[in-house]
């Protein structure tokens, strides 16, 4: 008496995998904390969530709850990963409008990072509020300016706190 044996391997045909980004409402007056939510089809769970506000902020939830402070029109991001270390990603837009009683900042940078001395360009953008505006800029380095966009100089080595204060015609 004799045997041999034949290994047979069916394969499953392979799903799609895909992430569905979905907020309610999507649009609000700020601070707005919609509700967001993420639908996986597909894949092979448990799956890993990162989520992007577009404001500097992540989240690792499936269905996260965040807060956008400033009128902006973010662009949302979550990147699904499945057991497998396969990836899937959507993108929302969430727009937050201001409240016309209330002040928003937003300021940049043209150079954030480098040798000293280093000097960069400073912007910002002022929402909200009755013109004109009042700017104080604090350098946290002992100096100031009351310029709507300054330029500033940064001598010693150092990790800046750079922040911008902003009152309207109202005070």
């Amino acid at each position: 008496i004799s045997s041999d044996t034949v290994l047979i391997d069916i394969q499953t045909e392979k799903s799609n995998f895909s992430v569905n980004a979905s907020a309610s409402p999507a649009n609000g007056v700020g601070p707005f904390s919609p509700n967001l939510n993420s639908s996986v089809s597909g894949g092979n769970g448990p799956y890993s969530y990162k989520w992007d506000f577009g404001d500097g902020k992540t989240s690792n939830q499936a269905n996260p709850n965040h807060t956008f402070k400033n009128p902006w029109n973010y662009k949302v991001n979550v990147t699904v990963t499945d057991k497998n270390g396969n990836k899937t990603s959507d993108t929302i837009n969430i727009q937050v409008k201001a409240d016309p009683n209330k002040i928003y900042t937003k300021i940049s940078a043209d150079v954030s990072t480098g040798s000293g001395p280093l000097s960069s360009h400073f912007s910002s953008e002022i929402s909200g509020g009755k013109w004109p505006y009042k700017y104080h800029w604090d350098f946290d380095d002992g100096t100031s300016s009351t310029d709507k966009n300054p330029k500033h100089t940064f001598t010693q080595p150092w990790i800046y706190d750079v922040v911008l204060t902003t009152t309207d015609s109202d005070g």
